[in-house]
């Protein structure tokens, strides 16, 4: 209830619906996901260049600057190696909760299912 199921055909059609939503339908100010830095942003844009979708790239608000994926490494003693993967969308703020509750928290689980019950109480539905 109050979740609305969008289907498409293809690979490619669900990208640049993403994207849409993203850069026009929404025009979000702000994007946030649980580990998107590691995972999601790499993901969805290695999809994006093995098929080809020259126009998903462009994710910012400035017309004809498009994104490109930059992969950062660091090592830290608290944290350790890690590698982060940016897909800058010039004035699209992006936050990582899974990167601020680690950093902020010591907890002894950072899934997502942990910090939904710990942070709102409930789980998450899948």
């Amino acid at each position: 209830e109050g979740v609305e199921v969008r289907h498409y055909a293809t690979e490619r059609e669900l990208l640049l619906a993403w994207r849409d939503l993203v850069v026009v339908e929404l025009d979000l100010d702000m994007l946030t996901g649980h580990n998107i830095f590691k995972f999601d942003l790499h993901y969805v844009a290695q999809r994006a260049s093995l098929l080809g979708l020259e126009e998903f790239w462009q994710l910012g608000r400035i017309k004809g600057r498009m994104s490109a994926v930059r992969s950062v490494e660091s090592q830290t003693t608290a944290f350790g190696h890690n590698e982060f993967h940016y897909l800058p969308m010039t004035g699209r703020f992006q936050v990582d909760v899974f990167q601020v509750i680690k950093k902020d928290h010591r907890l002894s689980s950072y899934k997502l299912e942990s910090l939904s019950q710990k942070f709102l109480g409930e789980g998450k539905d899948d």
